[in-house]
């Protein structure tokens, strides 16, 4: 008789299949939804934020920030790759979820509940989003598509000179301020002459037909394997150049009465740049991971605006913009198992770094007073920043750090073991931001009146700038135009899993986290320094019940927090030119808070229940409800001006809210209806109700206000897949639709603003020919949706044009059509 050895088979885990998403989501302690690489694949989503509204509960606003369970994406947190997602915004907590291909992509996966290892700064969701790691084997492929926009692609694109490297999406310093800017700029300075004519006068604004939008991408995937050690790379490169041309009809009202007609003529180019790089080391029981991903995308945005109230000046305004962003993170992991398994600890430090350009914002206003024949420039003697042929630069850099570690320890019999947890999470962030203000001026007199009437493309000729006579610049930068700031936290948290046998298990613990939020900058001439300090211990209990094989309840409690984030309480003032508005930090003075305030930390309460029907591998039907109850929630408001053109933004804390909810989630293969060729179809269905309810402080002079500020009243996402490997055929219908919700809360002298619904519905068609090349074919908004912003005109809490209400703004993207081929050839030596 021969006794066989031991043979030990170690292998890696596919995470990015649809089966696998499913048994994460049935295995984890708390309330998570997901979606895989795989199901992605078979739509036409070219990026996260596009893939990640297929996730229940998911919503996305701008196209690129995620809002979960109908609450703003300040309520929400972003990790990326288990290690804190960088955020490119000035103006908003969020991070930009179009900055990741979907073809990067290995699973996202939104945690809807509290728990003792998460970071306890949410209310909607804790996002996670992973790349692809270690690949099944070695491979590389190619892909190219183009597309076609409706009413965009071939019309007239309006644009503005621009620098040699815009296709790489940065610039070269062509829009910067020149070498001889003086630290503030005077009309009075000695070198007046020479600085104005170091600013190249790009004002003109050139035409061409749009191209088609193109996207191209390469893969590199390679496996190593050798005695001890199993070695993984992901390399992946993509580039995408698109273009739009949007009518945009913007209008405003007092009351009933319509105060402002505008239709714009919006052209936007975009163009991205990123490159992402894996590597893993997998020997014994040991991973060791280094992740990198560079993100580089340069927008050049210019909009014509026409006055089209009847009874008003006519006039034409120009805004022309270029927007640079860099992102990248590179993280360092480990997963360590020894002790036959029992013990286990794990790691990652990160560094993420983000930088957002804005350099050379130019806006200019023209008007027709009678008797004059032709348009002339508003430029006076004093700087106008947005009429008056303004220069807006804005610089932001923000570094972050951070190292998170976790030891989990199996103790007890062989009768009977459970889990226990602790581990701690440091992070440190740095943000410094500076934005100058300049602008044309002139002194009254004849050359004034000649030389404003010149057209937008020759008034800033050198022959007619940096004399007394002429156009000069000028700078009204104020003290409070630059910040820096600082955020520390230190969290620890211990957390304990009880397995119940066949009858479930209990997972329960508690997380401390110690947060330090510092600011400096100006309100007016006073120096400003506050510093927030934070304590908060954070309870939260998760219990899963086996009501049968394949089903559970999951009931789950948890206190969670929302810190301000840096913008919102920072002085500085900034214009939105598309809204007409500016926007203000809570500590810049306003109605509310004449001296300014600094915003409290909100702290939530959450409450969820869950039924989980898994009936086969890969398919599952959810049914879930949740309550919320906010202290302090911290809200975006329109403060009251006396004047809708003069509208602006700010934050406070509202005095409490509470939301509540039901959810479901069915994703279901067809093969069990009968017939054979069913089995090949998917449904995919989820929704979402959502109610709200917010009491805000006596200092408010608001209306009747119910409504949580950014709280979608209902979610709807709907999905048919087909697949069928023999064919080599995949074909999607995907819909996704959200409730109308609360842009801005308003006040008595203006209504809210709400973001109205948009009806996506989009299709998709593959065919793979012998498993190599993949030919595809897609449409997306087929029934031509609108962006609309809408005004409460009636103060009725709801936006309805039947009752009176108005859209602000207004316009179709059209339908988008693409068409595509990729090619992947596996096994290389």
């Amino acid at each position: 008789e021969k006794k066989l050895n031991e043979v030990e088979i170690k292998t890696t885990k596919r995470t990015n299949v649809e089966s696998a998403v499913v048994v994460e989501i049935k295995k984890s302690n708390s309330l998570v939804s997901g979606i895989s690489a795989a199901q992605i694949q078979k739509t036409v989503d070219r990026n996260a934020a596009e893939a990640i509204r297929r996730v229940p509960g998911i919503t996305v606003s701008d196209d690129r920030f995620v809002n979960v369970r109908g609450l703003s994406s300040r309520y929400n947190n972003v990790w990326l790759n288990d290690a804190t997602a960088p955020s490119s915004e000035t103006d908003a907590r969020a991070f930009s979820f179009d900055v990741i291909p979907a073809g990067m992509i290995d699973r996202m996966m939104v945690y809807k509940t509290p728990s003792p290892e998460l970071p306890g700064d949410f209310a909607g969701g804790m996002i996670k989003v992973y790349t692809q790691s270690i690949p099944d084997k070695s491979n590389i492929s190619f892909g190219y598509s183009t597309s076609f926009r409706i009413g965009s692609t071939f019309e007239p694109f309006y644009y503005t000179q621009g620098s040699k490297t815009d296709l790489i999406g940065y610039d070269n310093g062509y829009r910067s301020l020149p070498g001889n800017m003086p630290d503030y700029l005077s009309k009075n300075d000695p070198d007046i002459y020479n600085i104005t004519h170091a600013f190249p006068n790009n004002w003109g604004i050139m035409q061409k037909g749009l191209i088609p939008d193109q996207r191209a991408n390469l893969g590199l995937q390679g496996l190593f394997k050798t005695k001890h050690v199993t070695i993984g790379t992901s390399t992946a490169l993509t580039y995408s150049l698109t273009g739009s041309t949007y009518n945009v009809r913007r209008t405003d009202y007092d009351s009933t009465a319509l105060v402002s007609d505008y239709s714009d003529k919006e052209s936007t180019r975009t163009v991205t740049a990123a490159a992402l790089q894996n590597i893993a080391f997998l020997f014994g029981n040991n991973k060791i991971e280094l992740k990198a991903m560079l993100n580089q995308s340069g927008r050049e945005k210019t909009t014509q605006r026409m006055n089209e109230k009847a009874d008003d000046t006519p006039s034409k305004f120009y805004a022309e913009s270029y927007q640079a962003r860099t992102t990248a993170l590179a993280k360092l992991c480990g997963d360590h198992k020894f002790n036959k398994d029992r013990s286990e600890y794990n790691y990652s430090a990160s560094y993420s770094y983000t930088l957002r350009n804005d350099p050379d914002l130019r806006r200019i206003n023209y008007t027709l007073s009678q008797p004059d024949t032709i348009y002339k420039a508003s430029i006076a003697n004093v700087v106008d920043p947005v009429n008056g042929g303004g220069l807006l630069y804005q610089h932001l850099r923000e570094d972050g750090f951070s190292f998170n570690h976790q030891f989990t320890e199996k103790i007890g019999t062989k009768h009977y073991a459970f889990d226990v947890s602790a581990g701690n999470y440091i992070e440190y962030k740095y943000r410094s931001f500076y934005a100058r203000t300049l602008g044309y001026v002139i002194n009254p007199g004849y050359s004034a009146y000649l030389l404003t009437h010149q057209s937008v493309g020759q008034i800033f000729d050198t022959i007619n700038t940096g004399s007394f006579n002429n156009f000069r610049l000028d700078e009204i930068t104020a003290p409070s135009d630059a910040y820096k700031a600082q955020n520390l936290q230190v969290a620890a948290f211990a957390m304990v899993t009880l397995p119940m046998g066949k009858i479930g298990k209990i997972v329960t613990g508690l997380r401390y986290e110690y947060n330090r939020q510092s600011l400096q900058s100006f309100v007016n001439l006073d120096s400003i320094h506050p510093s927030i300090v934070t304590n908060f211990l954070l309870p939260s209990i998760n219990m899963s019940f086996n009501v049968h094989e394949n089903m559970l309840v999951r009931l789950a409690y948890g206190e969670t927090v929302n810190r301000p984030e840096f913008r919102e309480w920072s002085p500085f003032y900034y214009y939105d030119f598309e809204l007409r508005a500016g926007n203000y930090g809570s500590l810049f003075p306003t109605v509310y808070f004449p001296n300014g305030d600094t915003l409290k930390v909100a702290q939530i309460h959450n409450v969820d229940v869950r039924y989980e029907y898994y009936p086969a591998p890969g398919d599952l039907i959810h049914a879930g409800a949740f309550f919320k109850y906010f202290i302090d929630p911290i809200q975006k408001v329109i403060t009251p001006t006396g004047g809708s053109d003069s509208k602006a933004f700010t934050y406070l804390n509202g005095d409490h809210a509470i939301t509540w909810g039901a959810e479901v989630e069915i994703r279901k293969n067809l093969g069990f209806i009968g017939p054979a060729a069913l089995s090949g179809f998917t449904f995919v269905f989820n929704a979402a109700y959502i109610g709200s309810k917010l009491v805000l402080p006596d200092l408010v002079n608001q209306v009747k206000i119910n409504k949580l500020q950014g709280q979608s009243p209902y979610i709807i996402n709907a999905g048919l897949f087909y697949g069928n490997d023999s064919l080599g055929i995949d074909a999607s219908i995907v819909y996704n639709v959200n409730g109308p919700r609360v842009y801005a809360l308003g006040n008595s002298d203006y209504g809210n603003i709400g973001e109205m619904p948009f009806h996506s519905l989009d299709v998709a068609f593959s065919y793979t020919v012998k498993k190599i090349v993949t030919f595809t074919v897609a449409a997306q908004n087929i029934l031509n949706s609108a962006n609309r912003l809408m005004l409460d005109i009636n103060r009725d809490e709801k936006f309805n044009l039947k009752d009176g209400d108005k859209y602000i703004s207004y316009y179709k993207p059209g339908p988008y059509l693409s068409v595509g081929v990729k090619v992947k050839l596996s096994k290389l030596k």
